[in-house]
């Protein structure tokens, strides 16, 4: 599932599900033929118990995503992708990520 920059999506905290980046519009604003080449992920909050597993590059390499895994309710998490593209740009999304019962 991918998230706009700077939204939040709500986890429960015994889901494991994918999450990730749409990037097309901003490569189609580099070039037509623009796709990304490395994926990275981080993720930061008030605890180390988000943790980060399976990151793939999708969708004809224009998308991103990774499984959220294991975090405490309550919690916010920031969730961070940096890419690095065919033609050598680099860029950062984030999105935020609150843990609670469902």
């Amino acid at each position: 599932m991918s998230r706009k920059p700077g939204s939040l999506k709500l986890k429960d905290p015994s889901s494991v599900e994918p999450m990730g980046v749409d990037w097309t519009t901003w490569l189609a604003e580099l070039s037509a033929t623009e796709t990304i080449t490395l994926s990275t992920w981080s993720v930061s909050g008030a605890d180390a118990i988000l943790t980060l597993s399976s990151p793939s590059i999708v969708t004809g390499s224009l998308k991103t995503q990774v499984k959220l895994n294991a975090n405490t309710v309550g919690l916010t998490y920031t969730v961070t992708n940096h890419i690095t593209t065919s033609g050598g740009s680099q860029d950062d999304r984030s999105f935020f990520v609150l843990v609670e019962q469902r």
